[in-house]
């Protein structure tokens, strides 16, 4: 049994409690990692959560769509996952930036830095070459 106290999309702080787990035995606090903006798994469809589960993610902003959270949540491997936490992960492209990226002829390494490359920005790129 659990209980969400963050809702989608919202701010948290370090530390700051975001679900509550309960068992048989004890109730588990669930904190954030870092700063930012949680978003709770849309691949989820279930009330029934198994152990290992990704249930949130924390990003630096507010302004994903959608489509972009299912792509976020898809490239998330198990092995970045470390006792519920995304460890430091790799650079995740959503699917239609790795379109323009290949239309485009264009090194993926030069987005290294970024976690998370949306269409917007290769097209922010692609600007700046032409």
């Amino acid at each position: 049994m659990g209980e969400l106290l963050i809702r989608d999309g919202n701010h948290v702080k370090i530390d700051e409690k975001i679900a509550l787990f309960e068992t048989s035995k004890t109730v588990f606090e669930i904190v954030s990692p870092i700063e930012g903006y949680i978003y709770f798994n849309p691949l989820i469809t279930s009330n029934k959560v198994e152990p290992g589960d990704l249930l949130a993610i924390v990003l630096p902003s507010n302004n994903y769509s959608k489509d972009e959270l299912v792509d976020i949540f898809r490239n998330l491997d198990q092995k970045n996952i470390i006792e519920g936490k995304i460890s430091t992960f790799e650079t995740i492209f959503s699917k239609k930036a790795l379109v323009l990226i290949g239309k485009n002829k264009l090194d993926p390494k030069v987005f290294s830095g970024k976690s998370i490359v949306r269409e917007r920005d290769v097209l922010k790129l692609l600007k700046t070459i032409k």
